[in-house]
């Protein structure tokens, strides 16, 4: 719905329909008209995005490997 638009509708909205209403409005939100941009200016933007989504892997296997660390109990030695 346009903010100030009045609703004609009364029925009824089913929750499976809201949420993909609601992940629609988000996605709509979150679109960004890059037309403006030249294409130097585009392919800086995503070399960024994809240094990013490879700092933010590596930065998950580091946490994974610290909690993996975190829950084995530590090796007791025995002498004998």
């Amino acid at each position: 719905m346009i903010y100030g638009e009045k609703m004609t509708s009364k029925s009824p909205v089913r929750p499976q329909q809201q949420q993909q209403q609601q992940q629609q409005q988000y996605q709509d939100a979150q679109m960004v008209n890059l037309d403006y941009l030249t294409n130097a200016e585009r392919q800086l933007i995503i070399a960024v995005l994809d240094r990013d989504a490879a700092i933010r892997q590596k930065e998950q296997t580091r946490i994974k490997s610290v909690l993996f660390t975190l829950t084995v109990p530590p090796v007791q030695l025995v002498w004998r």
